[in-house]
């Protein structure tokens, strides 16, 4: 997250034009019209905007209907008038087609407020009783909303309220007002872009000069817009029950689902203490300060790491066939490069060790493939790479072979719960599903269930982290001892004082091999090194003095076989995650081909030729 944060300020200090970016609102609207006696309106809209950054032009569509028309069309600032001109300089303007009005100004930064101002003639339909004034007062217009908005009609002579009717057509929240005989107001806030607004004022025709029609339609519109008001507050009123009803909903299902994350965090707990805490051993556990025969080096990456594949395991073994004889290392000078690698030599005696399954499948089809129980083969770690990626399919099946023959060797140990892992699948079967219901009604309200983010996340961590198989008590007793074997290992003054500490160098080769296994080579390979200054005529396989010193010697030596063990660990794998993917676009490629040429529609059976034909191909 660290790292995330500099980059953006990097990023910001040397690009400061993404901190500047542009933009504009209108903030507050008011209108002014005059409906005068003649049957002319005039109008009057101011518009405030508020600007960030440089901007220099504007443009706002004009209000009118058919059989109506605008005139005396002007736009000022601060009372000083623009000029009519098509140049585009500051301060002027000019009207497009539709009634599109352009505006030119500087301005940068600033708030800034524009008035514009025209006659509409042909707005008022006059009948007999009454004549209306039935405009639009809002549009969309603008792409943010409106903080502020306001209207105001004036008359030009006073008519009595009880025979003003007026009505306003928009979102519930607007105020309508009848000031005074004279004066009618409408103010509304957070007007969105896509509310629009409109306006029916009704006065008697009396007021008018301008010719009448002999309809009487007053009683008619007073009519409709009375059914039309009670339609709308019916509306309204269910608009607000059905959202009271959701607000109660939403608190059901946030309290459930808040409920439910803490039952089946109880219940993890509780399956937590039944089936995964480690067994209490009844006994105070005996310290160790020789590995055991019962468990190899590989074995006991396992029994540390919960059954995972660790490439410190690979290692490990690596350097235990080492520590056998089985392998023999050696410096030779490599041709090309003008510098020395340390190689792997396969050996072949009669005094060897016996090696157990996984070994023999590591040591004879996958370090030495297809040289069986002959010495002399070498192989460095340049040359174990380049086999795997050249022709990485042909180590797949040993690969996976001794993974799984690793496996079973720590399965047959019993150090492991299996009962555990059932348990385990289960529960992440069911928060999976809860979690799969949680999105599902997150996408629904999307604003909502805010707070049960929380307790999701540390539902699952919690998941993560329970997922773990237990050891049975036997496991329990040597994990517990290998810890402590493990602190004595990373304890340099204690394997000081260790009594006979120079009587066998094969005491050393288990420590730096187990050493390797357990994590502890940095504390553990400096104390190895001063001893074996003290020592002479040293046979092993494993402490060879490779360079000038020991300690350089033991870092060639850990530094070659954990390249190999991660080389094992990573080509193979990646060339078969690879391979699917490669194989799965061929057979999509071919599937939509085919479909595409011909109407019909890819069987089965089409599909498993297709499939056989892609893996006939799959090493181009």
């Amino acid at each position: 997250m660290k790292r995330v944060g500099w980059i953006l300020l990097i990023v910001l200090q040397f690009f400061p034009c993404l901190c500047n970016a542009k933009s504009f609102n209108v903030v507050q609207t008011e209108l002014n019209c005059l409906i005068r006696q003649n049957g002319e309106v005039d109008w009057k809209e101011a518009n405030t905007f508020v600007f960030e950054g440089q901007y220099s032009r504007a443009s706002i569509g004009l209000i009118f209907k058919n059989d109506t028309y605008l005139d005396n069309i002007v736009i000022e600032e601060n009372g000083v008038p623009y000029q009519y001109d098509y140049s585009g300089k500051e301060n002027t303007y000019w009207v497009g087609e539709e009634g599109i009005l352009n505006y030119y100004f500087n301005a940068q930064n600033e708030t800034r407020t524009f008035e514009i101002s025209y006659t509409i003639y042909g707005a008022i339909d006059a009948f007999a009783d009454y004549s209306e004034l039935y405009w639009p007062i809002h549009l969309k217009t603008w792409n943010d909303p409106l903080e502020s908005f306001k209207a105001t009609f004036r008359l030009e002579q006073p008519i009595p309220k009880d025979e003003l009717h007026v009505w306003f057509h928009g979102p519930m929240r607007g105020h309508l007002t009848i000031v005074d005989e004279q004066t009618i107001t409408v103010e509304i806030n957070n007007v969105t872009p896509e509310e629009v607004m409109d306006i029916r004022i009704l006065i008697p025709s009396s007021y008018f000069t301008i010719e009448k029609s002999d309809q009487e339609d007053g009683t008619s519109i007073i009519t409709e817009e009375t059914n039309r008001a009670e339609e709308e507050k019916k509306q309204y009123e269910l608009a607000i029950r059905k959202q009271k009803q959701k607000i109660v909903w939403d608190w059901i299902f946030g309290i459930g689902f808040l409920l439910l994350g803490m039952f089946l965090l109880c219940y993890l707990l509780y399956l937590f203490t039944r089936y995964g805490i480690e067994y209490r051993l009844p006994r105070r556990t005996p310290s160790i300060k020789q590995p055991l025969e019962l468990l190899p080096p590989g074995e006991t990456a396992h029994l540390m790491k919960f059954f995972k594949y660790p490439i410190l395991a690979i290692q490990a073994i690596i350097l235990d066939l080492i520590r056998k004889k089985n392998i023999r290392l050696d410096i030779i000078p490599t041709p090309n490069h003008g510098h020395e690698e340390l190689m792997f030599i396969l050996e072949a005696k009669d005094e060897q060790e016996p090696i157990r399954d996984y070994e023999a499948t590591l040591l004879y089809e996958i370090l030495f493939p297809n040289i069986t129980e002959k010495s002399g083969a070498g192989v460095s770690v340049s040359k174990l790479r380049n086999a795997l990626q050249k022709n990485p399919k042909q180590f797949i099946p040993a690969v996976r072979k001794f993974k799984s023959q690793l496996k079973e060797a720590v399965n047959k140990q019993s150090f492991f719960d299996i009962s555990k892992q059932k348990v385990s699948e289960w529960i992440i079967s069911v928060c999976m599903a809860v979690l799969a219901a949680f999105i599902w009604i997150k996408l629904i309200y999307p604003r909502r269930f805010l707070y049960s983010i929380p307790v999701f996340i540390i539902l699952f961590d919690f998941i993560g982290w329970m997922n773990l198989t237990r050891r049975t008590e036997t496991g329990t007793l040597y994990f517990k001892q290998y810890l402590q074997f493990r602190k004595f290992l990373k304890n340099p003054e204690e394997m000081k004082a260790m009594e006979n500490k120079d009587e066998s160098e094969a005491t050393w080769e288990k420590y730096l091999v187990y050493s390797v296994a357990l994590e502890a080579t940095k504390k553990t390979a400096p104390v190895i090194s001063e001893y074996l200054n003290l020592m002479e005529n040293i046979d092993s396989a494993l402490l060879v003095q490779l360079s000038g010193d020991w300690s350089s010697s033991f870092k060639q030596i850990l530094t070659a076989s954990y390249s190999a063990a991660s080389t094992i660990s990573r080509y193979p794998s990646a060339w078969l995650d690879l391979k699917e993917k490669v194989a799965a676009s061929r057979v999509l490629s071919r599937v939509f081909i085919r479909e595409k040429d011909s109407a019909e529609t890819t069987t089965n059976e089409d599909l498993h030729k297709i499939i056989q034909e892609t893996e006939s191909t799959s090493n181009e």
